[in-house]
């Protein structure tokens, strides 16, 4: 879990573990030197005593020892009572001498604590001291001095060896012992000094760096407090002021932070104003196209039915933009009795221009279509024709449209379709198959204003279904760019119940688009008109399945 600590809590833990570090490296490097002084003197003590050991019993003392009766008793209990002075008046456990004999370690002078001489147990002239380190044997060998801990039978000390020569070549070695009581009190005083400075050290470095974090922090910490408080619904104009007077009295980071700030709240001034003036025509447009959309859907045709008059045929028109107005259209109505006129189209382009260059088209599209003297049915390749070279005469934005036009006769079927380079319309046979409508030659209208366009003809029985279509449902894409293809349009008419309506074969269409998309943002716009052909009677029976037929 992270903590959410501001500038002055990170510096804080900062300056405390950095103290506690500093502060445990000073004790630790204190009590070492300090505990090496203490040896040191300790040791220099030892080697004092040990030299004075050697004066009080003489090399003469030793010279003439070469076995256990050269000391009489009474002089060797004399010497051991001048060490037995000597070691209370300086507070050695143990001064002695030792000499060796054929590898054995013998006692030649030593003094005795209170409690071995009222026992007896003192260690006798000549006594063979068969606990001897290793270290005092190494004095003898070497001629060097030895320090040592030791521990033995007579306790646990800090210990000196100093080997003798006497003038005839024999060699003694003097000792001292300090009982290491002694040596851990000096110890523990060391460190009970070192943990005082280092601890005095961690309190004084946490007191000085609280009060120099605070002095730099502080002024911080007020502009911080003003500027969380400056931004609500309005610019704070006297937090405003307040930073602008910490520009005035600082010459540091601080100053230069509040001059920052002071430049910004003059540029989010200017922001605000800008902001609300583009929101304001923002809401402005939004309207507007609201309204445009309102009336681009006016334009088609939507009454439920829309022809019941004529039980001869079902249809259903749908348009879905993928902006606030789009470039799509479709459009049907009866030119005399027995004529359903049809179109749907696909304006390059989204948006208002494609919107207007649509309503255009369609208007056109009506007007070339009634034209035709009654009671003969308009030729849809002469209406296609004329509607192109009228779009080509003023179409500064060189845009153009693709179309699907056509003209059902609803007493026999026959359908005159002309195509201006849309996508082929798609049969839903009675009788459970699916084909596409086999295309014709023909250009986008818009952009060569003599182009010849052709008509084609195809017969739907009763019970076919004709669906018309943009390419905004094939091409439409999933979050990952898949395209929804013709391929998946047929997948999902042969999928599709037989029995729908025209307004629930639509339904079905978006729908499945839909769920392909898997909430992707529409690319583009999605139109279908489906008609349904059923002459004088609909089917008896309803088909159970479909088949695809590439016509």
């Amino acid at each position: 879990m992270r903590l959410g600590l501001g500038i002055r809590g990170k510096l804080l833990l900062l300056l405390f573990v950095a103290s506690i570090a500093t502060s445990a490296s000073y004790t630790w490097f204190t009590y070492h030197r300090e505990r090496n002084a203490v040896l040191a003197g300790i040791d220099a003590r030892l080697l004092a005593a040990a030299r004075a050991v050697e004066l009080y019993t003489g090399v003469d003392y030793h010279d003439r020892i070469d076995g256990a009766g050269s000391v009489p008793l009474a002089q060797y209990q004399a010497m051991m009572q001048r060490l037995n002075t000597y070691a209370r008046q300086t507070g050695f456990t143990y001064v002695y001498t030792y000499m060796q004999f054929d590898g054995n370690i013998r006692t030649t002078a030593t003094n005795a604590t209170e409690e071995e001489l009222a026992d007896g147990t003192y260690d006798r002239f000549f006594h063979h001291y068969d606990t001897a380190s290793p270290v005092l044997f190494r004095a003898f060998q070497t001629g060097q001095i030895q320090f040592e801990d030791l521990v033995d039978s007579y306790g646990t000390f800090r210990t000196v060896f100093v080997p003798v020569t006497t003038p005839s070549g024999k060699v003694f070695v003097a000792g001292a012992d300090l009982s290491i009581d002694f040596v851990e009190q000096q110890m523990r005083a060391a460190l009970r000094g070192a943990l005082l400075i280092g601890g005095a050290g961690f309190v004084l470095m946490m007191v000085l760096g609280h009060f120099v974090i605070s002095r730099i922090i502080q002024p911080l910490t007020v502009l911080t407090g003003k500027t969380k408080l400056l931004v609500g619904d309005s610019i704070d104009r006297d937090i405003a002021d307040q930073i602008r007077a910490i520009m005035a009295r600082r010459r540091d980071e601080v100053g230069a932070l509040a001059a920052a700030l002071t430049e910004m709240i003059r540029r989010l001034d200017l922001y605000v104003i800008q902001l609300q003036e583009t929101t304001a025509a923002k809401e402005r447009v939004e309207g507007e196209l609201s309204a445009a959309r309102e009336i681009q859907l006016g334009l088609l045709p939507c009454r439920e039915p829309p022809f019941p008059q004529h039980p001869e045929f079902e249809l259903h028109g749908l348009m879905e933009p993928a902006k606030a107005v789009g470039g799509d259209l479709y459009d049907y109505f009866m030119v005399g009795e027995d004529h359903l006129v049809f179109i749907v189209g696909d304006v390059s382009g989204k948006g208002v221009p494609a919107a207007l260059f649509m309503a255009v088209a369609k208007t056109l599209f009506k007007g070339n279509s009634a034209s035709a003297p009654p009671p003969a049915p308009p030729d849809i390749a002469s209406v296609v024709d004329l509607l192109n070279r009228q779009l080509c005469d003023e179409n500064p934005q060189e845009l153009f449209i693709t179309v699907c036009a056509g003209i059902l006769n609803i007493r026999t079927g026959q359908v005159d379709y002309c195509d201006g380079g849309h996508d082929a319309p798609i049969v839903l046979s009675a009788d459970g198959q699916i084909k596409r409508v086999d295309k014709v030659p023909g250009l986008v209208l818009g952009a060569m204003d003599d182009y010849d366009y052709q008509a084609g003809r195809i017969m739907l029985s009763p019970g076919d279904t004709l669906l018309l279509y943009t390419d905004g449902i094939t091409e439409a894409m999933d979050p990952t760019g898949r395209t929804f293809t013709y391929e998946g349009l047929l997948e999902r008419l042969m999928a599709m119940p037989a029995d729908l309506t025209p307004r629930g074969v639509n339904g079905w269409v978006r729908d499945s688009v839909a769920a392909f998309a898997e909430g992707a943002e529409q690319s583009d716009d999605l139109t279908l008109l489906t008609i349904r052909y059923l002459g004088d009677a609909q089917p008896s029976s309803v088909v159970e399945s479909r088949e695809s037929v590439f016509a």
